[in-house]
């Protein structure tokens, strides 16, 4: 009888999309007023927004670059949101990618408030590559419900994956600073002298607005 590498290769990508009997958390999104996700994606968005290639790590939050991450909000959706027991909300949003053709990737974390609202605890813990929005939701879904079940993700990673792309990020140059609250790696970035001198232009112009607000009026 010959072997059907085809089929094999089918059952195995059915198995790792719908496979292992999890059940997948409720999507608590439709609980929330729109205020509400607005909020919450206003607060998140500088961590897993785009970050000005003029900002730090430090400035970013100036208001400075508030209409960037305006943009950044109306870019992100969010589409699955979980808040457990004990206080972790795990999230997942979704954005398009530059393609040819339509493609989007999604970024999932958790995430922990204070009393007042402030974020305590911060960690985006994987990036799809991006994929064709139908292929993406499958692929979301799946890796949300085990992310909220705890499960080993690295199966999934792309050294794993058996040449089925499915996180992007993190892999072996590429991982996210808990404490740090960013995205690191040890790869050379040849344009780094570069962008440190339009932080520090950027940053002159946001210290002489400042100087300019707090400067006053002559009696």
């Amino acid at each position: 009888m010959r072997f059907n590498s085809g089929l094999l290769f089918c059952f195995i990508m059915i198995f790792q999309l719908f496979g292992c009997g999890e059940t997948a958390p409720e999507n608590q999104l439709s609980n929330l007023k729109q205020d509400e996700i607005d909020t919450f994606k206003k607060k998140l968005i500088r961590y897993i927004g785009k970050k000005p290639d003029d900002a730090s790590e430090e400035n970013k939050f100036n208001s400075y670059f508030d209409a960037h991450y305006k943009a950044e909000e109306e870019a992100h959706q969010l589409e699955q949101y979980f808040a457990d027991k004990n206080g972790k909300v795990y999230f997942l949003f979704t954005k398009s990618a530059p393609s040819l053709i339509q493609k989007k990737v999604a970024i999932a974390g958790i995430v922990e408030f204070g009393e007042g609202g402030e974020i305590l605890v911060f960690e985006e813990v994987f990036r799809t590559w991006k994929m064709k929005p139908d292929r993406l939701s499958e692929v979301s879904s799946m890796l949300f419900t085990k992310m909220v079940a705890g499960d080993d993700l690295q199966p999934y990673y792309t050294a794993n994956s058996a040449g089925v792309e499915y996180i992007e990020f993190p892999n072996a140059e590429v991982w996210y600073n808990k404490e740090k609250r960013k995205w690191e790696t040890s790869r050379i970035n040849p344009l780094q002298e570069l962008e440190e001198k339009k932080i520090l232009e950027t940053q002159a112009i946001i210290d002489s607005l400042n100087g300019a607000d707090n400067a006053q009026p002559n009696e």
